[in-house]
């Protein structure tokens, strides 16, 4: 589902977030910059593919 917003144009994905073919995923990081937890926790438990 694509989805504008002023001059934006977002498109809305459902599913497996880790699965996605795309170049970067940005996290709002909290002010420790710590992850393991919540949604970061997929990311940290799947091995990074070579």
């Amino acid at each position: 589902m694509f989805v504008s917003l002023g001059l934006c144009r977002l498109e809305l994905v459902a599913g497996d977030l880790t699965r996605q073919q795309v170049d970067a995923i940005a996290n709002a990081a909290n002010a420790q910059l710590a992850g393991g937890g919540g949604w970061t926790e997929p990311f940290t438990a799947r091995p990074v593919p070579s």
